[in-house]
């Protein structure tokens, strides 16, 4: 008798599955990209292609922008650092899977049925399709380091961002005070590493150790320097948020487009003014289609100001 019953049981199991899964390709969200996740994100984090598709208006899958969010985050903070991109991904997707688990049983209970519920109402099958499974499922978890852990990480990874942004900040100094060619020199990294342990609280940072930084984290200072412009709160800027591992998509998508639009500036204005061209060059690559939104000059004391003019002076005249 149960050799009988058993095709029909398969049968009608089946078709209520392919009525499943015709329901959810309905459901499936036009793709923002062409790529699959794994191509643009994982094995080569592509700037471009994730920062197109966080400023797209177009909603995607279940914790695509955010686990793209928190890679570019860690991108700004350690660009220098795939393993540490790759990490931050991670534990958001695990993050979003176990939350979503978590909700589902509280609906569908626990067992095999409820856990096919969560999978294909709760999150839905691009999420395991795209992320989950290609970048390794579990097998990459265990390869990552717990949320406290990375956030120590990423704040190591990220000590030298405070001399980048300072460096930024001479460079947009120069860009406004200081463009009389006939008095002036270009703005560049040469010049700008000279002055920086003057200007900066770390008082024994070095012209070598400037321009070692620069070189690690060049591809993202524009993004970087924009966000230390953007507060969040009143004592907290987007790069604070970044570098101690609180940023995330939900609390700060609002601010896209203005980051963006910043970063533009930076790169466009500001590297643009350098005299390595090439760097801001670099930058405007890895942004979307946007409009610049001007930075507000930095503030220098008048000491400064006048360390920085001479810095820059083409015949300089000691007093």
């Amino acid at each position: 008798m149960m050799t009988e019953r058993n095709p029909e049981s398969r049968r009608r199991l089946l078709e209520a599955w392919t009525k499943i899964e015709e329901r959810l390709e309905r459901r499936r969200l036009p793709a923002i990209s062409s790529r699959p996740f794994v191509e643009y994100a994982w094995e080569n984090f592509d700037v471009k292609e994730v920062t197109s598709i966080l400023a797209s208006p177009e909603p995607s899958y279940y914790a695509h922008k955010d686990i793209l969010f928190d890679g570019l985050c860690a991108w700004v903070a350690c660009p220098s650092k795939p393993m540490l991109i790759k990490h931050a991904m991670t534990l958001t997707a695990v993050k979003f899977l176990q939350s979503a688990e978590a909700a589902g049983r509280e609906m569908y209970g626990v067992g095999q049925l409820g856990d096919i519920l969560i999978r294909t109402h709760q999150i839905g099958h691009e999420f395991f399709e795209q992320i989950y499974y290609p970048i390794g499922g579990v097998a990459q978890l265990a390869k990552c380091p717990s949320r406290g852990g990375f956030r120590k990480q990423l704040q190591s990874g990220a000590s030298g961002i405070p001399h980048i942004v300072m460096l930024m900040s001479i460079f947009h100094f120069h860009l406004v005070n200081l463009q009389d060619a006939s008095e002036y020199n270009e703005a560049s990294v040469n010049l700008g590493s000279t002055m920086l342990f003057k200007l900066s609280a770390d008082s024994v940072v070095r012209e070598r150790t400037v321009k070692k930084h620069w070189s690690n984290y060049k591809a993202s200072a524009a993004f970087a320097y924009a966000a230390a412009r953007l507060q969040v709160s009143e004592t907290t800027s987007l790069l604070d948020a970044i570098v101690t591992g609180e940023a995330t998509f939900r609390k700060h998508k609002g601010l896209l487009s203005r980051w963006f639009a910043l970063t533009r500036f930076a790169a466009q204005d500001i590297l643009g003014n350098c005299k390595e061209e090439e760097f801001g060059k670099s930058a405007l690559a890895l942004l979307p289609p946007i409009e610049p939104a001007p930075i507000p000059p930095p503030l220098f004391d008048d000491e400064q100001a006048s360390l920085i003019a001479w810095t820059f002076t083409k015949k300089r005249k000691r007093t």
